[in-house]
């Protein structure tokens, strides 16, 4: 099975008020000018995003929760397509704002993880495999290689996470609620790590959603659904 070739180059963001991952794709699409066709679903500071993006994420999020888009009622539906399109408009934000600092990776640091990427698959023609199993050319990945280390820049410089910390208390009530959910997880000893990292994950995703509220409130944002 080939491994996914897009694995390292994601960033998990809060929006919503859900977990989202916003992937390479939200990076690198291309600015489209705002109109009034029907074929948008929101314009985000005059960038429009259209209904094929939807689409395209909604059929995703379905397979990834295991979800027949067909079964869905009217209002499940609805509500679904809403949640995404505010997804798409925090990944709109997120990739403006990004653009608009200017940011610029540097070269040895974006070979060295595309370097990185290639090794993980060991041979050259599974890479190449993943490479055609993802409809990408080199070119394509190294650019959303690029937006991907940009954004992560970005909310480093923005956002100080090195302030975040879990405390006995806090990683004791994850575990608790982990082990509610699946009562066949290890001893808290033998995963504390694991879930102190999850703690800060989870405060580091409330920040940049609080980032995205901040960028939200001082943007132009039409929905058109």
């Amino acid at each position: 099975m080939l491994k996914t070739i897009l694995i390292a180059i994601g960033i998990v963001v809060v929006v919503a008020g859900g977990w989202y991952l916003i992937d390479s794709n939200s990076f690198t699409s291309i600015t489209q000018p705002a109109t009034n066709s029907a074929d948008n679903v929101a314009v985000v500071n005059g960038e429009a995003i259209s209904r094929a993006d939807l689409e395209v994420l909604k059929t995703q999020t379905a397979a990834q929760q295991g979800v027949d888009l067909t079964t869905l009622d009217v209002a499940t539906m609805t509500a679904l397509e809403t949640q995404i399109v505010e997804d798409l408009i925090s990944q709109a934000l997120i990739r403006q704002a990004v653009e608009a600092a200017g940011i610029q990776v540097p070269t040895d640091q974006l070979d060295a993880q595309l370097a990185d990427i290639r090794a993980q698959f060991g041979e050259e023609s599974e890479y190449q495999a993943a490479l055609v199993a993802e409809g990408l050319t080199e070119v394509q990945l190294r650019e959303r290689i690029s937006a991907g280390m940009a954004t992560d820049i970005y909310l480093q410089q923005e956002l100080d996470f090195t302030t975040l910390s879990a405390s006995d208390e806090e990683i004791q009530a994850t575990y608790s609620q982990a082990l509610t959910e699946n009562p066949q997880i290890p001893p808290l000893e033998e995963v504390r790590d694991q879930v102190q990292g999850a703690v800060i994950q989870q405060k580091q995703q409330a920040m940049i959603g609080q980032l995205i509220q901040s960028l939200r409130q001082q943007a132009q944002v039409e929905i058109l659904l």
